[in-house]
């Protein structure tokens, strides 16, 4: 049975017959589990041993729709929190901490639509649950995460506001663009889906080199389509903007 279809017959019993009155014709929470998983998906972190995604979750649905899942919001919560410890722990993708979801009822979301922000934060100490350890889904610390990337180079992704995001580089070979077969993921329209890749050749210098983007890759604010790296490079994929870090320097020397 699939991990959704298990999910909607749990559902189903804990609602029992208001599941079908109340919920029949409008969003289905079984809809939300969809979301929450392309969100996690498409936001994985790829570190040394381990594969990290969104562990904070916010759900923006209709304020309708919440007014539906009043009654029975924290049970439909628990349920989509243990999908998703599911979903990672067979897709071998981890957790910094036990995952969380909040709805939110906005009026800009059409009733029976949602739409799901997730992000990757160790500021959620929720104690984990005996069962999901004993299930081995991987929780780690985010310093853990830290000291495991130890190996070579760091991209530190910068976005509209100034905010990092930090990625280690831990493969000879290191693909980035929107596609979900790339090493790094990134959800911009300006990034091709095969955009760039980062490879390092035996004396452990980094090179980028530019996969026939629509957009092209840039360093420092020059157009390239193979460029050496330097400490604190500033790569242009797009719009987008990555920085480039040996790790034992980073994050003494960064500045924005």
């Amino acid at each position: 049975m699939s991990l959704l279809k298990d999910l909607e017959d749990r559902l189903e019993t804990i609602l029992e017959g208001f599941f079908a009155r109340t919920f029949r014709g409008g969003l289905q929470p079984i809809e939300i589990a969809s979301r929450l998983t392309t969100e996690l998906r498409g936001k994985k972190v790829i570190g040394i041993s381990y594969t990290y995604v969104p562990n904070r979750f916010k759900v923006f649905i209709n304020p309708e729709d919440k007014e539906r899942f009043s009654s029975y919001e924290n049970a439909i919560k628990k349920e989509l929190l243990n999908y998703l410890i599911s979903y990672a722990r067979s897709n071998s993708l981890s957790f910094i901490t036990r995952p969380s979801i909040k709805f939110i009822g906005v009026d800009t979301v059409p009733a029976g639509q949602v739409r799901v922000e997730g992000i990757i934060t160790e500021d959620n100490q929720q104690p984990i649950p005996e069962e999901a350890l004993h299930q081995q889904t991987r929780v780690m610390d985010l310093r853990e995460l830290e000291l495991a990337a130890s190996a070579r180079h760091i991209l530190v992704l910068l976005d509209s506001e100034g905010r990092e995001r930090k990625y280690p580089v831990n493969k000879k070979l290191f693909r980035i663009g929107r596609s979900e077969d790339n090493d790094l993921v990134i959800k911009d329209p300006s990034v091709s889906r095969h955009h760039a890749e980062m490879s390092l050749d035996g004396n452990d210098r980094a090179w980028i080199v530019d996969r026939d983007s629509t957009n092209g890759t840039a360093v420092n604010g020059a157009k390239v389509t193979r460029a050496r790296l330097e400490e604190g490079d500033v790569i242009s994929l797009g719009n987008l903007r990555i920085r480039f870090f040996f790790f034992s320097l980073y994050p003494s020397q960064v500045s924005t």
